[in-house]
């Protein structure tokens, strides 16, 4: 089976971008087509979902030992928040897997390190450092990105 995902912009109704797992890419372009967007779709949007599918494909032992293929909830969720967190001015991070079936999301811009572990569920762990003052600093965030989001403003264009 190919691996294809549908999504949906909820970001009017404060609940981000959803990242749905479909059977066949057929039903994927369907459900993308019916996707009600108030307006088009954000420019980050189609290379997160494109890298995150790359993700979804990948096979046990990608990282040449045991890492596990990446989650379709970890996908789910990353893109969830990234349709929560990106403005205008901020770039699509990188995006990479990780060998637990997370996914990272990673800016080094603006004196910045900000990295960002998603596994699974709706948890959230962030990695901060500021280069000027080395000051650091580790969250684990849950439903409310608001924290993430004032980090992402310091990295905004």
């Amino acid at each position: 089976m190919n691996a294809a995902l549908a999504y949906r912009d909820d970001r009017l109704e404060g609940r981000g971008i959803t990242l749905t797992p479909i059977g066949d890419s057929r039903r994927a372009s369907q459900a993308q087509g019916s996707a009600a967007f108030s307006n088009r779709p954000p420019d980050w949007l189609s290379e997160a979902v494109e890298r995150l599918l790359t993700l979804l494909r990948l096979p046990v032992g990608w990282d040449g030992h045991r890492g596990n293929p990446t989650t379709v909830a970890s996908a789910s969720y990353a893109l969830e928040v990234l349709g929560r967190i990106m403005r205008p001015g901020v770039p699509l991070p990188s995006i990479m897997p990780l060998s637990n079936g997370g996914v990272q999301l990673e800016w080094h811009r603006k004196g910045w390190d900000v990295e960002v572990e998603i596994v699974g569920g709706r948890k959230v762990d962030v990695f901060t450092h500021n280069l000027a003052s080395g000051e650091e600093a580790e969250l684990e965030i849950n439903a409310d990105l608001s924290a993430l989001s004032a980090v992402v403003e310091q990295i905004r264009d």
